[in-house]
């Protein structure tokens, strides 16, 4: 109704196109959009910011980058190696929590993500399906909590 009664008092010199009835929604429903997490798109920005970003990972830069102002950057940005990067990682119940973006490579493999200068953790990565694959509350189980790399 709102709709139509804005329609109807449109000064039509000022307004020249109708009204839509999208115009009027105050509220997106989150349920229907596909963006991330906005902590991982704060991630995102603030490894883009510093360059250390990998290259082979900026086709998911647009979805990340939509809600990347939305939260502060994570205290920890990333765990990461040269096939795959976990956004905002944090540790549940021996399992690593975060936004995977991965190469078909590490497909299921156990893999050494790195965590600070010279130190890994060993991890079991997910099936990855097509060349490369981002997974949001991606779980990944800890084999080895620390490594010497």
């Amino acid at each position: 109704m709102i709709w139509q009664n804005a329609e109807m008092n449109r000064d039509k010199q000022k307004k020249k196109s109708p009204y839509k009835i999208d115009d009027f929604y105050i509220y997106e429903d989150e349920s229907l959009t596909d963006s991330v997490d906005s902590i991982y798109g704060a991630a995102a920005l603030a490894l883009v910011e510093a360059k250390k970003f990998p290259s082979w990972a900026l086709f998911a830069w647009q979805d990340l980058k939509r809600n990347a102002n939305k939260a502060d950057p994570p205290d920890i940005l990333c765990y990461r190696s040269n096939d795959c990067i976990l956004l905002a990682p944090t540790v549940v119940k021996e399992r690593l929590k975060g936004l995977l973006i991965a190469k078909k490579k590490v497909s299921g493999m156990l893999h050494v993500l790195e965590i600070g200068p010279n130190k890994g953790m060993m991890v079991k990565m997910p099936e990855i399906q097509g060349e490369v694959a981002v997974i949001e509350n991606c779980y990944l189980e800890i084999k080895v909590p620390e490594l010497a790399v």
